[in-house]
């Protein structure tokens, strides 16, 4: 900045360099404001951005997690009809059985006229 201070002094003059010169000096400091909050804001959400990238990859863990269990909790609930299916299928052939057997076994007293 020196070199331009000294050929904005030859080109302007001594007056409206002097003049000019705060002003100039009051822009380059906003400039740098300007870029130091441009700079925090990126950071900003930049940090935002990879909070929302976590969470997505959670909630995607989270929906695969999910999908597993409804798969497991379905083949249960199958595993638990079949076991109902079989209970109630076994209960039938023991009903069967018991009224085959009943049909088989001889009277053991036979009535005659009014009296065994």
């Amino acid at each position: 900045t020196g070199e331009k201070d000294a050929q904005l002094e030859n080109t302007c003059g001594s007056y409206c360099f002097k003049v000019v010169k705060p002003i100039l000096k009051q822009s380059v400091a906003l400039q740098e404001k300007i870029m130091d909050q441009e700079d925090k804001e990126k950071s900003d959400l930049q940090s935002k951005l990879d909070n929302i990238e976590k969470e997505l990859n959670q909630v995607k863990v989270d929906k695969d997690n999910c999908q597993k269990q409804n798969a497991d909790l379905k083949s249960k609930l199958e595993n638990m009809e079949k076991v109902v299916l079989l209970h109630k299928i076994d209960d039938e052939d023991d009903q069967k059985l018991k009224e085959q057997t009943f049909k088989c076994q001889p009277e053991l007293f036979k009535k005659i006229g009014s009296k065994y």
